[in-house]
């Protein structure tokens, strides 16, 4: 049972240091974008602004996501080792922390992995047509 916890607690804090590492790389992307891009429902901003963003700002945002889906997969060793430590002493903390694992990790990395949509649809943006910027303005806000 100490390997569980060695395990998640090592995956917890490893979790902790991705994200940081993931924000270190968005805030100074997100800080310089124009206003228009960040009102919410408003794609073709965004997708915009993401086009013209330099090739060394698009790396360090493709390595923030990355670092989140990693990220996200380190939650279930750490979720895990929760389960193992409470299941003597609460029942509820550890099915809580069995429902987190198999309820949340899914759907944490289906949000996470609309960044790299967004860099994929944002590729090519301001030289697309009207036609083409208005469906991938849509395809992105379905995402």
């Amino acid at each position: 049972m100490n390997d569980i916890h060695r395990i998640g607690g090592w995956s917890a804090i490893l979790y902790g240091i991705a994200f940081l590492v993931a924000f270190g790389l968005f805030i100074p992307t997100y800080t310089a974008m124009p206003a228009e891009a960040l009102e919410p429902g408003n794609f073709a901003a965004l997708l915009a602004a993401f086009d013209s963003l330099a090739p060394a700002q698009r790396s360090a945002l493709a390595l923030g996501f990355a670092l989140e889906t990693v990220a996200v997969m380190l939650m279930f060793p750490a979720f895990l080792a929760v389960h193992g430590a409470t299941k003597d002493k609460s029942e509820a903390r550890a099915a809580l922390a069995l429902g987190m694992a198999a309820l949340g990790i899914p759907f944490f990395m289906l949000s996470v992995s609309s960044g790299f949509s967004l860099l994929q649809l944002s590729d090519g943006f301001g030289t697309a047509g009207d036609v083409a910027q208005a469906a991938r303005a849509a395809a992105y806000g379905d995402a």
